[in-house]
């Protein structure tokens, strides 16, 4: 085999291993104008509470990805969103770089979260998004033992830095980068995120003008959000 053919036959199979990754990690139905809106750090007092408002108004669910920290301060808030009809899922206890952790520790991270949202609305959620998205092998391997499905995102918003950006710039980022099927990450929590809060009626308003329905990650995912007890 020369070097023209052997360099094409491993590009093509790159190629292939990438396509069965992407599947298995989102399975979005990219033939529709469909987007999952996320949040995750909360519940927040402030926050949570007018992005639920928001939600309501425009009769959209979102899917928040909570802490088990923010959770035990705030049960009321989990159990209006979950009531609303959004999805919940788990981003750990205390929100730690799990790529540094040992199994045992990543385990008692997610668990100790489940325990505390079963707790508060009586489910035991399957999507799981990592803190600062890393996750290690070791990481991967835990949480598929424990039964979850990892969900990162198409596009993180830098809301986070609240110093280097604004309501409008929020707004227009994740409106250049939506795309059919894909998963938007916010914060609701860890922080002001009132400029988010300030972003979110511009972006739910338009990208329904541009065609799109939003829906839960659940729903994009088509996967069960929920775990029987």
């Amino acid at each position: 085999m020369n070097k023209i053919k052997y360099f094409r036959l491993i590009c093509g199979l790159i190629l292939a291993v990438l396509t069965v990754f992407f599947t298995s990690c989102y399975a979005a139905d990219n033939e529709k104008k469909v987007i999952a809106l996320t949040f995750d750090d909360g519940p927040h007092l402030k926050y949570t509470e007018e992005v639920l408002n928001i939600l309501k108004k425009n009769n959209i669910h979102a899917t928040f990805f909570v802490m088990g920290g923010s959770v035990r301060n705030h049960p009321e808030l989990l159990k209006e969103e979950f009531a609303a009809g959004n999805v919940i899922g788990n981003h750990t206890y205390s929100h730690p770089n799990l790529s540094k952790l040992t199994s045992s520790a990543i385990g008692q991270e997610l668990n100790k979260n489940d325990a505390m949202i079963y707790k508060t609305i009586h489910v035991h959620p399957i999507l799981f998004r990592p803190p600062y998205g890393a996750c290690s092998e070791l990481c991967t391997a835990t949480i598929t033992k424990l039964g979850y499905k990892k969900v990162t995102w198409h596009f993180l918003v830098n809301d986070w830095d609240v110093n280097k950006t604004s309501s409008e710039k929020i707004a227009d980022q994740i409106i250049k980068n939506a795309k059919p099927g894909a998963i938007m990450a916010m914060h609701d929590g860890g922080g002001n995120r009132e400029k988010t809060v300030q972003a979110l009626p511009v972006i739910i308003d338009t990208l329904k003008k541009n065609g799109y329905q939003f829906v839960t990650v659940s729903e994009l995912l088509k996967v069960s959000p929920y775990r029987a007890p």
